[in-house]
């Protein structure tokens, strides 16, 4: 009887936590990332009250070419109004070490891009991603990602 007390009680306490995190990737077919693809993220915000921190995310292989990641941002709201930014993320620094941590020859970044953002609008927002490097394909990139965090 006890053991069933105890499931039921996880059930609801599980049901009735509010989702703080959201984490997604995209994944790149033939770990390169062409100019063609687009990384697109969709969450749903129900708490306009809340401040949420964003982060964008890379998983790369140690040979990518460059320091840095140019992205272009765009972000839909739920009444379809589009924002606009470009963003110049960097992965290392001259001496050739990588920010972030890595495993073997596979490098993760995590970016902090927004701090206490406050969604105005409850409903669906969509991120898309684009990279706005020189090159047409970018070679050993695997994932490209979003971390949307509600702050406490």
């Amino acid at each position: 009887m006890a053991r069933y007390a105890l499931i039921l009680f996880v059930i609801i306490l599980a049901s009735c936590t509010d989702i703080a995190k959201y984490e997604k990737f995209y994944h790149f077919e033939d770990e390169q990332w062409l100019a063609t693809d687009t990384a697109i993220f969709e969450i749903e915000i129900d708490d306009t009250n809340a401040n949420y921190n964003i982060s964008l995310n890379l998983r790369h292989y140690n040979s990518y070419a460059f320091q840095n990641l140019w992205v272009q941002q765009t972000l839909i709201t739920p009444s379809k109004n589009e924002l606009v930014a470009k963003r110049n993320l960097s992965l290392g620094n001259k001496m050739g070490q990588w920010h972030g941590v890595a495993l073997n020859d596979v490098v993760n970044v995590e970016i902090p891009t927004e701090r206490k953002v406050m969604f105005s609008q409850a409903g669906k927002y969509q991120f898309k991603f684009v990279h706005l490097m020189r090159d047409h394909h970018l070679p050993d990139v695997l994932d490209f990602g979003i971390t949307i965090e509600k702050n406490k």
